[in-house]
């Protein structure tokens, strides 16, 4: 399963998650702080972060995003958040 996270309060729900290590986590841009961002480096996430903001009303952004996260974990769930898969 790939987590991705697309703002504030999904980080924060899926936070618990993340720490877990089982996951690999996206992020779009804007959603972690730099001191965030090294922390989750530090503690083992991996983690990759996309150079551009992802509103999910948006359903042109998110399918960008969605299919950037694909072509890296192709056979993956995606999960938007605790109980959102993509």
């Amino acid at each position: 399963m790939v987590i991705f996270i697309t703002n504030k309060d999904a980080y924060h729900e899926m936070k618990g998650t993340i720490a877990t290590l089982q996951h690999t986590v996206w992020c779009a841009a804007e959603v972690l702080t730099l001191e965030q961002t090294n922390e989750l480096y530090k503690a083992g996430v991996e983690l990759s972060v996309l150079d551009y903001e992802v509103d999910v009303a948006k359903e042109a952004e998110l399918e960008e995003a969605l299919e950037t996260i694909r072509v890296h974990h192709p056979d993956e769930e995606i999960m938007l958040g605790r109980n959102k898969k993509a």
